[in-house]
């Protein structure tokens, strides 16, 4: 894109150089007529050679553009082949993570079940149950209240 401003140049360089072989070309009719308009041939045969030499100046650019072009071009191919690759790769793994998932919801259904299985037909033992598993829980956490408290002041340097 930094080369946009050139094709207009490059464009009026085209126009300049035709214009100028149409030029010659009368000029050059015949012998007399050579002789007779020498001094503006050379002239013209130099701003035909500068003319040429910007012409090739613009190829150049030109073609360095193409280059940079193919080059970045082959950068986002890679880039996409890359990411394609991980699309892939996870894919796979939210498959794995969809199949693991509906497993474990498989399970849980089932567990629910028995759970409201055992709440209707044993409501006695169920409420038992339910305050052994809070008592359980509620030495859980003081535990690991106590497992902190020491890490802190190990960390600490206390103990």
């Amino acid at each position: 894109m930094s080369y946009l401003p050139y094709l207009e140049k490059d464009n009026k360089v085209e126009d300049d150089c035709l214009a100028i072989r149409q030029e010659l070309d009368s000029l050059l009719d015949g012998k007399l007529s050579i002789m007779k308009h020498k001094d503006d041939i050379i002239a013209k045969v130099e701003k035909l050679g500068k003319i040429a030499a910007k012409a090739a100046d613009a190829s150049h650019r030109k073609s360095l553009t193409i280059y940079d072009l193919r080059e970045l071009l082959q950068k986002k191919y890679n880039e996409y082949d890359d990411l394609w690759h991980k699309a892939a790769e996870r894919s796979g793994r939210i498959n794995e993570l969809t199949h693991e998932v509906s497993t474990l919801q498989a399970k849980a259904d089932v567990q629910a079940e028995f759970i409201g299985l055992f709440k209707k037909c044993e409501p006695q033992k169920f409420a038992e149950v339910k305050q052994l598993q809070e008592h359980i829980q509620a030495q859980r956490e003081e535990e690991q209240i106590q497992q902190s408290a020491t890490r802190k002041k190990k960390s600490w340097g206390l103990e």
